[in-house]
């Protein structure tokens, strides 16, 4: 196609700014090239055409795509603009639109509203000129040139009437004379009669007696009255004295009778054009608005001693400031305005409680804070009842409010967090801990460093037992005590001048991090935790994550774990039997010194030394004084073991995690884990099978020996083997794994608390399963009961067979018997630990007189059967009540310790029903 004499020139222009303008005077002919190059190529250029279809669709997913991501502004900006562009008939319309398409960079991200309001150019106003002001009002125009008379009065309905007679009969002046003056003065001096005094007077209403009222003209038929003479104002009056009200300053129309902060309504004025009722009910919503600010400023000049006191009054004055610009700004629109203003009360009323509303209400949040001399709330209330107030005006979609409440929220919250923080950057607690919710205990009220974590500092609580802070901050006080006695226990391992927070973690970036986080979808108390979450957390995770560490590699933490394990719970089997065997065999020889502390706590160094992770110089064994009767009695029981204490001293960063109620807790395992081995003991020192069976000896009574030691011996195992490998050391690994993943040294204390109260539910120790305990005790002495009796009849039938001659084969057998006892006997004399022999044993408590052998075998059976069944009868009761695993897994152990159909059918016995 060929182009036009316009685009022609147009093309020119545009190829000399590309090349230059001095290209076409210095070197006309490339000029010339360039020119007709480009006149070519478009020319021959073929422009398809916009499908005008495709774009609109185009827009209308933009639309979409701005809706998606929360962009309704931009949304709703465009829809308006598409709208008004479809009323104008353009056919390069879709040309225009895909261009800017085209132009368009991440309109969703980098699009404001706001950069509209810069396309809107605005109108200039013309200018007045001389030749309109004389066409309308010619300078030769009579009266024009006449004085004005300044002795008329000043209100503005006269200063209109002057006008219109003027126009109507121009009045003529006569000039005062004028004294002369110095040349370097011009002062001009007016001289009149006295009338501009006594006018001047009279607007300054009031000092207006009852009974005198303004000029003539200003009446009101509905404010006649018989009781008062009313003093009749302009409303231009009216506004002046409610302007001057609200400030705070001495007006006519309002006074104060006995409250200095109550403003009440005078009954001596009234308004010309409304009546007295309507004008008195605007008067009366002015002085409440008045009340109010007077309450603000009243509190804002008494003493306050606490920071965040402090800051709240300030915020109230400085708001208090912007309130007095803003009624001097409406001064400023009265006595010098811009433009036609009216003067109207009640659109002054609207446009001052609008501005007020905000303030009337943080009067009533001042009220309810308790901040007057005398109240009984904590001073922090405030601070809440702010946060309660952003939350409500966020949730009711008042922006306004919203912004108020929670820029004066913020401002005061910084107050609070500024000792917060130090805590929680230094460990140090401000003197007049009025503020913080945490205290520490006095020395006389703490215990030890082993219990320096758990009592050296603590929340402070009101007699309601509610934490002393603010509601918003009750979820994170644990966290903050934490971090604080995190510090200072790092101080106490030598760790000092401590400062782990960065500068992401001040507190003067809340607000900031809130308002970027800030939607209309997200309620505000929601955004506010999270922000002071992360806030806390910062400086939580970096003082811990040392702390963590310093006892992991300083303290030797882990260490100290499986010390424990192998002292208490018998973690190495072999080192715990290898202990309990020496001090069994001395209790069972009944020699003097087995329950001696000192020579326990050599015989436990001696054994465990071979441990590498266990000290033993903090290693002591100590045997608890107690009334069990003499060394013989003492043995007859497994009770006497309880006596019988662990000790392992460890060190006091240690001691903070595995408290003295831990340590108890871990004892009483231990007691229950020595008594089965006491029972074991015993039972193994029986040797049935060794001894032949006699010409007279009853083989029911022989087969029941078989079968009591055989239930004694399978539950003692049975008992041992569920504690150690299905309680003990499941629970110990999953222990340890808490520890690595606990967060902080608070955590770990919690996990090793938690660890021992299960340790002690599944190990019967704890005082809901004291019945059970109780009937495994019992049990247990069974054992040894049933090793007495079986020793006495031994010892019994040996006595007779040495004094028996009734064949030469049995004598020949007893002999050879005596001396295998003979030379077993010699080889071990020369030592302790060697198993001690059934003759070595005192069964004088045993006598047969009364009953017979078989008889006490029956008791036994009898009293295992009972106290077998009802421990798996409370087991049973447990396992419903927990549904933990473990029971059952003890139970069908349990059930299994009998295997009766097999005794009775060796013994001969009929199996009961």
């Amino acid at each position: 196609m060929a182009l036009g004499q316009e685009n022609n020139t147009q093309l020119e222009s545009l190829v000399g700014c590309l090349a230059g303008h001095d290209q076409k005077v210095s070197n006309l002919q490339r000029f010339k090239a360039l020119r007709d190059s480009a006149y070519k190529k478009l020319r021959t250029h073929r422009t398809t055409s916009i499908n005008q279809f495709d774009v609109k669709k185009r827009y209308d997913g933009l639309h979409e795509r701005f809706i998606v991501l929360n962009r309704e502004d931009l949304a709703e900006a465009l829809t308006k603009r598409l709208d008004r562009l479809s009323q104008l008939s353009n056919p390069l319309t879709p040309e225009f639109l895909t261009l800017l398409l085209h132009l368009s960079d991440k309109p969703a991200n980098k699009s404001k509203v706001g950069d509209l309001n810069h396309l809107n150019h605005e109108i200039p106003t013309p200018q007045i000129t001389w030749k309109e002001i004389i066409e309308d009002d010619p300078l030769d125009e009579t009266g024009v040139w006449d004085d004005i008379d300044y002795a008329a009065e000043s209100d503005v309905e006269s200063i209109l009437e002057v006008q219109s007679k003027s126009s109507a009969s121009p009045r003529k002046r006569t000039r005062s004379p004028v004294p002369s003056q110095p040349a370097d003065f011009d002062i001009p001096v007016i001289y009149g009669d006295s009338t501009l005094l006594t006018a001047f007077r009279q607007t300054q209403f009031w000092n207006l007696r009852p009974g005198r009222s303004l000029p003539e003209g200003t009446g009101d038929d509905d404010c006649s009255s018989t009781d008062e003479d009313l003093i009749m104002l302009s409303e231009l009056q009216a506004v002046r004295e409610c302007l001057f009200m609200l400030q705070g300053l001495p007006t006519a129309i309002f006074e104060r009778p006995a409250n200095p902060l109550t403003w009440t309504v005078s009954r001596k004025f009234s308004l010309a054009h409304i009546t007295l009722s309507r004008f008195r009910g605007i008067l009366a919503s002015f002085a409440v608005i008045g009340n109010q600010l007077e309450q603000l400023r009243s509190w804002t000049t008494t003493e306050h001693s606490l920071p965040l006191t402090q800051a709240f009054q300030n915020g109230i004055r400085m708001r208090m400031r912007d309130l007095c610009r803003f009624f001097g700004h409406q001064e400023d629109l009265i006595v010098q305005p811009q433009a036609h203003v009216t003067i109207s009360l009640t659109a002054l009323h609207k446009v001052v409680a609008a501005k007020c509303r905000l303030l009337q209400d943080l009067t009533a949040v001042i009220a309810r804070s308790g901040l007057y001399p005398g109240a009984t709330q904590p001073p922090y209330e405030f601070l809440e009842l702010l946060y309660e107030e952003s939350c409500v005006r966020k949730s009711i979609l008042d922006s306004e409010g919203f912004e108020f409440f929670q820029h004066f929220f913020f401002e005061c919250l910084k107050f609070y967090l500024l000792p917060l923080q130090k805590w929680m950057r230094f460990g140090e607690l401000p003197e007049e801990n009025n503020l913080l919710f945490i205290e520490e205990v006095t020395v006389k009220d703490s215990g030890t460093d082993q219990m320096w974590w758990k009592d050296h500092f603590r929340l402070r609580l009101s007699e309601q037992e509610s934490i002393l802070a603010p509601a918003f901050i009750h979820g994170f006080t644990k966290v903050v005590l934490t971090t604080g006695k995190s510090v200072v226990f790092l101080q106490k391992l030598g760790i000092s001048q401590y400062d782990l927070v960065t500068q992401e973690g001040d507190a003067l970036d809340l607000e900031a991090t809130c308002s970027d986080l800030s939607s209309d979808l997200v309620p505000f108390s929601e955004e506010f935790r999270l922000v002071l979450d992360d806030w806390i957390r910062v400086q939580h995770h970096s003082v811990s994550k040392v702390l963590r560490k310093t006892l992991g590699e300083s303290c030797d933490l882990w260490a100290c774990f499986e010390a424990l394990e192998h002292i208490y719970l018998g973690r190495n089997g072999f080192l715990l039997q290898e202990l309990t065997k020496i001090i069994f065999s001395k209790m069972d020889k009944g020699k003097a010194g087995w329950n001696d502390s000192y020579l326990l706590t050599e015989w436990a160094q001696s054994i465990f030394s071979t441990n590498s992770c266990i000290n033993t110089d903090m290693l002591s064994i100590k045997f608890l004084p107690g009334a069990y009767g003499d060394s013989q009695s003492k043995r007859r029981t497994v009770k006497v073991l309880d006596r019988m204490v662990f000790r392992y001293d460890l060190p006091w960063s240690i001691s903070n995690i595995v408290q003295q109620p831990a340590i108890k807790g871990l004892q009483k395992v231990s007691t229950l884990l020595v008594q089965i081995l006491r029972s074991k003991y015993v039972l193994e020192q029986v040797r049935i099978l060794k001894q032949l069976p006699t010409p007279n000896e009853d083989p029911v009574e022989r087969a029941l020996v078989f079968r009591i030691r055989h239930s004694l011996l399978w539950f003692s195992n049975s008992i041992y083997l569920h504690l150690t490998e299905t309680v003990i050391e499941p629970l110990c690994k999953s222990m340890k794994q808490e520890q690595v993943s606990a967060a902080d040294l608070e955590e770990m204390v919690l996990a090793y608390e938690k660890f021992v109260k299960t340790l002690e539910s599944r190990c019967f120790t704890t005082k809901k399963l004291a019945p059970i305990r109780q009937a495994i005790t019992s049990l247990l002495d069974l054992s040894i009961l049933f090793t007495d009796v079986h020793a006495s009849q031994t010892n019994q039938r040996n006595f007779e067979s040495t004094n028996l001659s009734s064949t030469f084969q049995a004598s020949r057998f007893s002999t050879e018997i005596y001396r295998r006892r003979t030379r077993h006997r010699d080889s071990n004399s020369s030592s302790d630990e060697d198993e001690s022999d059934e003759e070595d044993i005192d069964t004088s408590h045993i006598s047969f007189a009364e009953a017979p052998y078989l008889t006490h075998l029956k008791k036994i059976n009898a009293s295992f059967e009972q106290l077998h069944q009802f421990i798996l009868s409370g087991i049973c009761s447990v396992h419903r009540v927990s549904a933990d695993p473990t029971w059952e897994i003890l139970m069908q152990r349990l059930e299994g310790n009998m295997p009766k159909r097999a005794l009775y059918s060796l013994s001969g016995l009929n199996q009961p029903s």
